[in-house]
Order: C-alpha cells, then sequence, then structure tokens
C-alpha cells in the first residue's frame, strides 16, 4: 500500500444478458472457489431491490453500501462496499440488468490512512471495471476533506443526535430530498465521525435500504422504518435516546461541541482500535473518552465535598459525562441547601433538578416550610415549566391544601395540567378560589377556568363548582358571601343552582342563603322560566331538611317559582318565632306590594286559622295581618261549611242558618264575596231577596247582628259586584210595595182605633198589643218577603 490508496480484493454480482437465471458471481478476484462466498457477503447486506429506473427519485440508483464483514481465518477484520446501478444490458424478461461491483480490504489498511464512505465511493468511481480474474485491485483515495466543515452543512447537533441513537440501535433517515449519491455519503460521514473511528469495524451503512428485505444495515437512508429501527426525519431534531449510556454520551459530545468542536472530532478520529455495537470495550472506550474529575467528587460525597467545589462539579463539562443517578445524587447536595449560588447553578441543570426539586419541596410544604417550595417554582416559571412543577407538588398526597395555595395565587393561572390537579382536590380549590376571591382578583378567577378549557367559564362552571361545592358537605368554615356572589358573577344563575344543591345534599343549605346571594335567587325566582330557575323549582322540590330560618327563605323561592311551600306549617314551639322573623325580614325586601301580598297569602294559606305563626306574623306587619284575618276566615270551619253549601246551591232557608253561624264564629266583618262567588242563585234577584229575608230573621233570632250590622250586610250584599242585578230589581220592586204598605197602615190604623173604641160587647184592650205586633210583622215581610201576597192576605 502507498499513498491514500488500500489494495483491494473484488467481485462482480450480475448475469449474462439474456439470461434467465438469478444473479450469481459472474467474476471475482479469487477464482472460482471463492464464488459462493462472495455471494454469502454481498446478500448478507442487500438493501433491497429497487423499483425500477427512477432517475430523479429518493429511491433511484446507484445504491452504496458499507459493511463489516466477519473476521477471517487470520482474525484480520475486513471492510468493503458495494455499489449497485443500472446496465445497460437485459435479462431474459427484458428487464435492464443490476451489476454490483463489491470490494473488500483490511479493516487496518482503511483505519491506517482515515479512509470515510465518500473517499472510497469516489475510489470506487474511478475504477470502473475490475481486472483480470485472480488479480487484486488497487482504489486511490481522494485528498481526505474536513469533517466538520461537511457536518456543519448538515447540522452539528443533527449529526451528533443520531450518533447517540446509533449506539441504541438501527437508525433509518427519512423524508430526506433526493440528494445525490455525494450528498448522502458526505451525511454518513458526518453522523459517524460523531463516534469512535473504530466503530467503522462493525458498522454497516447503505444511501439508500428497502426495509422490505432483511438485513442488518445499521445507518442507511430510507423511506421508512421498521420495527426496532429508530426513525429520524430529515431536518427534524432526532428523538432522545432512551438508553442511559448513549443519553451520557449525547450530552457530553453536545458540551464538547460548545467548547471544543475541533477537539471532540480530533480526539474520536484517532481512537480507531477495532470496535462493536454493545460490547465491553465500545463501553470502555467511551468511558475513557469521557473520564472527568467529576467522578472523583461523587466518590467524596460521603466524606463531605465543600459547597464551592459541589457547584464546580456541577459547571464543569464532565458533569454531563456521569450516568443520571451520579447526577442525581450530586444535584440533591445543591438542591437541599438552595442557597442563592446554587440556585444558579442549578437554573443550568433545571430539567434533571426538577424531580429532585419538587420531592423535597414536597417534604418542606409538609413541614410547613415554603421557603424552597417558592424559590424552585421561580426556576420552573423561568424555564416555562410552571405548570408541570405545580401539577407535580399538587400530586404529592404529603403536600397541605392551604400550604399549597399561596403558590397558585400570584402570576395567574399557570396551565391546565394544574388546573386538573386541582379539580382532584378539592379542598385546595376551595381554598384558592377563596383566596382569589378575598384578594379582588374575580378576573382571575376568570382566567383561571378559561385557561383550563379554552372556553368560557359559563360552559365550564358546573366542573368546578361540583369540586368546589363538594368541600360545602364538610366545609371547615362557611364560604364568604364575597365568594358566593363572585362565583355567581363568573359562573351566571346555574352556579348558585349548584351551589344550593350540593348544599342542600349536605343539608347546610344556610351556608349558601346568606344575603346577597339569596337576593340573587330571588332575582332568579321571580325571573323568566330559564334553565336555571326550572333546574331551581325542581331543587326546592327535593329538599327535605333544612334549619327553621332558612325553610322560611325556601318558602318565599318556592312561591315565587310557583311550588308549594313547605316549611311554614312544620314551624313549632320556639321555631314559630325563628320562622317569623326570618320570613318578615325578607318579605319586607320583595320589590313589589303585589307579589308581597301574593307570597304571603300562599304561605298562610296551607296553615289552619288556629296556627300559632299566624298570631306571630300578625303582630309583626300590619299588611301581614290583613292577609292573616282573611286566612282566618277562610280556615274557620263554619265559614268552609257555609261556602261548601253555596256549591251545592242550598236553599235561601239552610243557606241562611249557616250563614249566621258563620256570622256567629268569625264576626260581622265576614266578606260575603266568596259566598256569593260560589252560590249560583247568586244571579237571580229574587233568590238573593229571599236569603237575606230569612237572614234577618235567622239572625235576630240568634241575636248575632245588631240593627247597625244588619244595615252594614245589606248595604254590602245590596252594591256587591257579585249581585249586579239586585241594586236595580230593589229599586223597580220597593216603590211599588211602599205605596201598597202605606194603604194597609192607614188600613190598620182604622182598625186599631176601631178596636179601641169598642168596650162593651167588641174585642178587648188586649187585643191592641197583637195588631201592633201584626201590623210590624207584616211590614218587615212585606219588605223582605217574595211579593208579599200571602202576608198581606194572612193579615
Amino acid at each position: 500500500m502507498s499513498g491514500r490508496s488500500v489494495l483491494t480484493e473484488w467481485a462482480v454480482m450480475s448475469k449474462p444478458p439474456g439470461a434467465t437465471e438469478d444473479y450469481r458471481i459472474v467474476d471475482c478476484s479469487l477464482g472460482q472457489d471463492d464464488h459462493t462466498r462472495f455471494e454469502q457477503l454481498i446478500r448478507l447486506v442487500n438493501p433491497g431491490t429497487p423499483r425500477g429506473r427512477r432517475d430523479g427519485a429518493l429511491d433511484a440508483l446507484p445504491w452504496v453500501t458499507f459493511s463489516a464483514p466477519e473476521a477471517s481465518g487470520d482474525g484480520r477484520r475486513w471492510s468493503a462496499v458495494a455499489v449497485r446501478e443500472w446496465s445497460d444490458e437485459l435479462d431474459a424478461s427484458d428487464r435492464a440488468i443490476m451489476p454490483t461491483r463489491y470490494f473488500t480490504f483490511p479493516y487496518e489498511d482503511g483505519a491506517e490512512v482515515g479512509i470515510g464512505y465518500r473517499d472510497l465511493y469516489e475510489a470506487v468511481l474511478r475504477t470502473p471495471s475490475p481486472g483480470p480474474s485472480g488479480e487484486q485491485v488497487r482504489l486511490e483515495l481522494p485528498h481526505l476533506g474536513s469533517v466538520r466543515q461537511t457536518a456543519e452543512q448538515v447540522g452539528l447537533r443533527w449529526c451528533a443526535g443520531v450518533a447517540a441513537l446509533l449506539l441504541e440501535g438501527p437508525v433509518v433517515l427519512t423524508d430526506a430530498p433526493p440528494l445525490s449519491p455525494l450528498d448522502r455519503l458526505d451525511c454518513l460521514d458526518a453522523v459517524v465521525a460523531f463516534l469512535p473511528y473504530g466503530i467503522r469495524a462493525s458498522l454497516t451503512a447503505s444511501t439508500w435500504a428497502d426495509n422490505i428485505a432483511d438485513h442488518r444495515i445499521r445507518l442507511m437512508f430510507g423511506k421508512w422504518a421498521r420495527t426496532r429501527q429508530l426513525e429520524v426525519r430529515w431536518g427534524a431534531p432526532p428523538p432522545s435516546p432512551a438508553d442511559e449510556d448513549a443519553q451520557v454520551y449525547l450530552r457530553w459530545i453536545s458540551t464538547m461541541l460548545e467548547s471544543a468542536p475541533n477537539d471532540l472530532l480530533h480526539r474520536l478520529s484517532g481512537l480507531r482500535e477495532p470496535l462493536e455495537f454493545n460490547s465491553p470495550q465500545l463501553r470502555l472506550a467511551l468511558e475513557r473518552l469521557q473520564d472527568s474529575k467529576a467522578l472523583s467528587v461523587i466518590h467524596r460525597l460521603d466524606d463531605g465535598v465543600p459547597a464551592e467545589e459541589q457547584r464546580a462539579t456541577v459547571r464543569d463539562p464532565s458533569f454531563e459525562r456521569l450516568t443520571h443517578a451520579q447526577r442525581t445524587e450530586l444535584l440533591r447536595c445543591l438542591v437541599e441547601r438552595a442557597a442563592p449560588e446554587d440556585l444558579a447553578v442549578l437554573d443550568t441543570h433545571w430539567p434533571a433538578v426538577a424531580p429532585v426539586a419538587l420531592a423535597l419541596a414536597a417534604r418542606r410544604l409538609a413541614a410547613r416550610d415554603p421557603r424552597l417550595a417558592h424559590a424552585y417554582l421561580r426556576l420552573a416559571d423561568r424555564h416555562g415549566r410552571r405548570d408541570d412543577w405545580l401539577a407535580g407538588l399538587l400530586d404529592q398526597p404529603a403536600v397541605p391544601d392551604d400550604a399549597a395555595v399561596p403558590l397558585l395565587v400570584p402570576g395567574g393561572p399557570p396551565g391546565r395540567l394544574t388546573c386538573a390537579a386541582l379539580l382532584a382536590r378539592p379542598l385546595a380549590l376551595y381554598e384558592l378560589i377563596t383566596q382569589l376571591v378575598a384578594e379582588n382578583s374575580a378576573e382571575d378567577l376568570r382566567a383561571w377556568v378559561r385557561y383550563y378549557t379554552g372556553r368560557e367559564f359559563a360552559e365550564t362552571c358546573p366542573i368546578w363548582l361540583l369540586a368546589y361545592a363538594s368541600v360545602l358537605r364538610t366545609p371547615p368554615k362557611p364560604p364568604p358571601e364575597q365568594t358566593l356572589t363572585s362565583l355567581h358573577d363568573v359562573g351566571g344563575d346555574m352556579a348558585l343552582v349548584i351551589l344550593l344543591r350540593a348544599a342542600a345534599a349536605a343539608s347546610r343549605v344556610e351556608v349558601v342563603l346568606q344575603p346577597a346571594p339569596y337576593s340573587r335567587l330571588l332575582g332568579l325566582a321571580g325571573g323568566p322560566a330559564v334553565p336555571a330557575r326550572v333546574e331551581l323549582a325542581k331543587l326546592l322540590s327535593d329538599i327535605v331538611q333544612a334549619p327553621i330560618e332558612a325553610g322560611a327563605l325556601l318558602d318565599v323561592l318556592a312561591v315565587l317559582v310557583g311550588t308549594e311551600p313547605r316549611w311554614a306549617v312544620t314551624a313549632e314551639g320556639q321555631a314559630v318565632r325563628r320562622y317569623a322573623s326570618s320570613f318578615v325580614r325578607i318579605w319586607e325586601q320583595l320589590p313589589a306590594r303585589q307579589v308581597r301580598l301574593e307570597v304571603a297569602r300562599r304561605i298562610v294559606s296551607p296553615l289552619g286559622h288556629r296556627h300559632p305563626l299566624l298570631n306571630e306574623l300578625a303582630r309583626r306587619d300590619k299588611a301581614l295581618a290583613e292577609i292573616i284575618d282573611r286566612q282566618r276566615v277562610n280556615a274557620n270551619p263554619a265559614v268552609r261549611s257555609l261556602l261548601t253549601a253555596a256549591e251545592n246551591d242550598t236553599r235561601p232557608p239552610q243557606l241562611a242558618q249557616l250563614w249566621t253561624l258563620a256570622l256567629e264564629s268569625v264576626g260581622a266583618a265576614f266578606d260575603p264575596g266568596p259566598l256569593l262567588a260560589h252560590w249560583p242563585s247568586s244571579r237571580d234577584p229574587g233568590a238573593v231577596h229571599e236569603l237575606l229575608r230569612y237572614l234577618q230573621q235567622e239572625s235576630a233570632r240568634r241575636g248575632v247582628l245588631s240593627d247597625a250590622g244588619c244595615r252594614r250586610l245589606v248595604e254590602a250584599v245590596v252594591h256587591h259586584p257579585g249581585v249586579p242585578d239586585y241594586a236595580e230589581w230593589v229599586r223597580r220592586r220597593v216603590p211599588r210595595d211602599i205605596g201598597y204598605l202605606r194603604a194597609e197602615v192607614d188600613r190598620l190604623e182604622w182598625l186599631l182605633e176601631t178596636a179601641s173604641t169598642r168596650r162593651a160587647g167588641g174585642r178587648p184592650r188586649a187585643a191592641r198589643p197583637k195588631l201592633l205586633g201584626a201590623l210590624l210583622r207584616f211590614m218587615r215581610d212585606l219588605l223582605f218577603g217574595r211579593g208579599g201576597t200571602t202576608d198581606r192576605e194572612d193579615s
């Protein structure tokens, strides 16, 4: 070997023109006996079969494949290159023949001159056809170019990332543009340059591979990756290695790229001893390559290492070459100390520090020491990981809720992960909302939920409120009034209904029925039939337990939504006064007088006329007293009997008797309106006239009405709208009866005078009082009878 050249054995795998058989070795440098060996070596790294001539396509020929044949019997390692390209000859099926030229040489010959993939391919191009059988071929290598310049064109960090992945397994480079073979070889050289040169003794690589074929190629361009192959997209950052040794190596070469890239490439190219993937020799070579001072510090940690030396070690590039466990051990010392100088160092290693800091901060928070938590939260925020870190902190069961909340309030909502973690910790959410409202941060509260869902609060409010409301079952203290109104401000009427339902389930409705939120519930109950009002009506019917004071408030809501009040009838003993006090306070705040009257009427109507709540309510308000007086009348058994008889159209004599009993029970203030409204015969003036006649007789007999009371009652009936025709009937009828009455009075006076003058043989003087009585009865019957005919004849 002389200059930059290598002496190679060679073989050609093809078939004659017009042939029908498969590809085979048609010529080689070692003669007929070695055809089988060469064919096995070529097929072992066969990259597949092209899909016809596709000039300009990604998988267009030529394909250049580099392999590392197994050691020969003498222990020497070999390297090889195979070039597959189209020829102008056709086989029996008129398909173009694809000959493969194969060259192999001892690895140490190539390592001695630092041969690269492009070097070798260009040397093959300069040797278009091998020599005669049995003769070796010398490949003259071109001048070695700058590997760093090539790597910079492809991307230094990209090449370093792919190289680290090769330590883990086969890598397929996909989505590449239609690069020329030389450009692809430059890329392969740039990637392999970030590994010790000796790895070429076992590395197989190809400018293209069809993964349908079974092959052992470790680095290749291709269209897709098979199982257990690692895919790296062209122009995209390579994925991080899963293997820890590969991770350590990647961190080391990344650090070296920042400080001494030329030294890195020089040191790697100088390691030319043959190496194999996944071998102890490769692991040892990488460890020696990354040898650092950090290991000595790790070994001395138990004996005590000064803080400054620990910080210096973390800053040293050798720190990145430690294993994950070693780095964690050293960082833990800085994390636990958390001095200002330590924080500056930890800032540069935050991804590795975060889990350690999180566990330590959680333990300190459990001990009520928030200093470390605040310090590390600032670091996480600086690195854009505030959401992850806070969510991780909330996931720690040992962290008290009230200790975690002060970390959440400053800075606004961190992100969805923290919000989701809060939903799993209702008490922390309860404390957070209370503190946000206390600091007048209703907009911050809205921002938290909007950030969590990406939608308006009203759409997701139930999710948050269900978590918040679950705390109402056993709250540390009732929620502040301002918190409830703020939740209503941002969540709408349905927010209050959800809270009230949760409180009712815990038999604690009073915690929601505070003045400000209750006034908003009144507005909802008295408003239009929106979904929240419908839900409120259902809820009021479902509540089965509440303090009597809250029961009064619920009764008012029930009347406004159109359901039946249920709590007034349960008031007994001391509860009567508490109910009345609560009811009157709210009743006076109702906006419209008509609404107040209707609410009062609906609440007292189920009460019996002797219920003690009636007296308590009447004592507290004059307007209520008037309503209760009417209620007592309507609830009186005698009045109910009278109204029932009227509905059954009872005849005037019997109806007058029941009316007299009602007057006797409730007094002369009894309103005849309901009676006239229920009695079908009230439209008949004659029937009304007869009823009044019998009523006067019955009430006079029982002494219920005085003359003045009787006059007032008659006046009330005559002018009542329930008997619109009776007054006109009286005006037509009475003048005629008055004229007749006057004639009868004259006749009776004459008769009385005649009887008085006859002393002998006539009527005795005792007849005079009887005649006067008959006259009075006649006049009464004339005024209140049905025409008076029978009475006049009897007289």
